[in-house]
């Protein structure tokens, strides 16, 4: 699982400055939500500040498409 988020996260950084890294920074970042199972003591802050910035993202990728092409929000 561990290896899937690095991944995520080095897809993710491969792609800064292309039109594309948006959509990948949430995915990259959602992946990360479902790693709660390997925290500590305290998961539920985990998976808030995955959730946080995975919304986050999803958010600057409405705003910034919402008018332009309507299909992709």
């Amino acid at each position: 699982m561990q290896d899937a988020c690095i991944d995520a996260g080095k897809v993710k950084e491969a792609s800064r400055g292309k039109p594309e890294y948006d959509h990948l920074s949430t995915v990259a970042e959602s992946i990360e939500v479902i790693g709660w199972f390997s925290a500590d003591a305290k998961p539920h802050k985990q998976i808030e500040d995955g959730i946080s910035s995975a919304q986050y993202w999803g958010n600057r990728i409405l705003k910034k498409y919402k008018a332009e092409y309507v299909p992709r929000v």
